[in-house]
C-alpha cells in the first residue's frame, strides 16, 4: 500500500566538491593543504530507487552523506531536490529539507538515547517538526513500530533492553516518524551479526516497496550493496570512479578499482569471471598529496604514462555506465 502523505522527490548531485583545510599557513610554510574529500561528483537517485556508494574508508562516501544532509557545506557544486537547490536553504525552508531528508546511523547503540522510551525516541521528530505531528500520535506511534517489526507494547521500555537489530528497527522507525521522502542509510548494517543484517535490509526494501521511499545506501560491504540497489558509485579518493545499474556494474566491471574490490568478494569471483588472486595493492595515498592524473595508478596493474599525466573523466561506456579510466575493460 503506496502511503498518500506526500509526492516523493528525487536528489542530483552537480559537480559536488568538498575541500578542507589540511594545513594551515604557518610562519615556515605561507601556504595552505588541502584534502578534496568529495571531488567533483555528479549523480542522481530517481524517486522510489536505491543508490549505493561503495568504496574503501576514507574514499568520500560519509562525507558526501554529510553534504546531502546539510551538515556540512559544500566547496562548490549544487545539490537539487526534485530541481530545487539547497544550498542556500535557511529557516523554515531548511526545516522543511531537514523533514524530506533523514539518516539512519550506523552504531544503533550510540544513536540512541538510553535514558529516553522507544516512544519518546520516535516521537521525538514530532517536537522537532511540530507540523508532521499526528492528530493521534499513539496510534501513529503504533503503526511505525509494527511496520519495523516491533510490538507496539515495548513503547514505554528503553534501548539498553532491545538487541542491536531491535535497535537499528527503532533507529528506522524514528527517521521515518515525519515521512521523510529520502532516507540515508550511513553502513546502516554493518554493526550488525549477519543473521540480522539480512533482516534489517528486507525491513528495507519493504518499507520502500509500500511507501516509494529513495534511499542512499552507503556500505563498504558489496553483497549489501548489491542486494539493496538498483544503483551503484563506486567511490575512490573523493570521486566517482565507475556507476551504473547494480547487475551490470557487478556482473562486468569495467574499473580496475571495482575489478579488485569485487574480486576480493568470494561469492562474486565466478559470476563476472573475476580471478580471485586479484587484489588491491597498498594503502589508498594521502588525500592531501593524491599523485597526479589518474588517483588510482599507484595501485593499478593497467597503469600507462597517459595516466600519470591526464586525470581520467566519467564518460559513459554503453548504455546507462558511467567509468573513469583510460584503459577500461578487462
Amino acid at each position: 500500500m503506496m502511503s498518500a502523505h506526500h509526492p516523493r522527490l528525487s536528489l542530483e548531485l552537480r559537480s559536488v566538491h568538498k575541500r578542507f583545510v589540511s594545513k594551515k599557513p604557518s610562519l615556515f610554510s605561507r601556504s595552505s593543504k588541502y584534502i578534496n574529500a568529495v571531488n567533483n561528483v555528479t549523480l542522481s537517485i530517481p524517486s522510489g530507487k536505491t543508490l549505493g556508494l561503495v568504496g574503501e574508508s576514507g574514499s568520500g562516501k560519509s562525507t558526501l552523506a554529510r553534504l546531502i544532509l546539510k551538515l556540512e557545506d559544500v566547496t562548490s557544486g549544487d545539490i537539487l531536490l526534485s530541481g530545487k537547490s539547497i544550498l542556500e536553504a535557511t529557516g523554515p525552508e531548511l526545516r522543511n529539507y531537514r523533514q524530506q531528508v533523514q539518516m539512519v546511523f550506523q552504531d544503533p547503540f550510540g544513536s540512541l538515547n538510553p535514558r529516553m522510551s522507544v516512544g519518546e525516541l520516535i516521537s521525538e521528530a514530532w517536537i522537532v517538526h511540530p507540523e508532521k505531528r499526528p492528530e493521534n500520535t499513539g496510534s501513529r506511534l503504533a503503526q511505525l513500530m509494527e511496520q519495523v517489526g516491533l510490538r507496539p507494547e515495548w513503547s514505554s521500555r528503553y534501548p539498553g533492553q532491545f538487541s542491536g537489530g531491535q535497535r537499528q528497527r527503532i533507529g528506522i522507525a524514528r527517521a521515518l516518524a515525519v515521512g521523510p521522502d529520502l532516507l540515508v542509510c550511513d553502513e546502516a548494517v554493518s554493526a550488525l551479526d549477519v543473521s540480522v543484517q539480512a533482516q534489517i535490509l528486507k525491513l528495507l526494501k519493504d518499507i520502500q516497496r509500500e511507501t516509494g521511499i529513495t534511499y542512499i545506501f552507503i556500505s563498504h560491504d558489496l553483497s549489501v550493496v548489491r542486494y539493496i540497489s538498483d544503483h551503484v558509485a563506486v567511490m575512490y579518493l573523493g570521486s566517482v570512479v565507475e556507476s551504473g545499474p547494480v547487475q551490470t556494474v557487478y556482473d562486468n566491471p569495467m574499473h580496475p578499482y571495482t575489478q579488485a574490490l569485487l574480486a576480493a568478494v568470494p561469492s562474486f569471483q565466478d559470476g563476472n569471471g573475476l580471478d580471485g588472486k586479484l587484489r588491491l595493492q597498498g594503502e589508498p595515498p594521502d588525500p592531501a598529496d593524491p599523485p597526479s592524473g589518474c588517483p588510482f595508478r599507484n595501485r593499478c596493474w593497467r597503469a600507462q604514462t597517459r595516466c600519470a599525466r591526464e586525470k581520467p573523466l566519467l564518460v559513459p561506456q554503453g548504455e546507462d555506465r558511467l567509468t573513469a579510466c583510460h584503459f577500461p575493460g578487462r
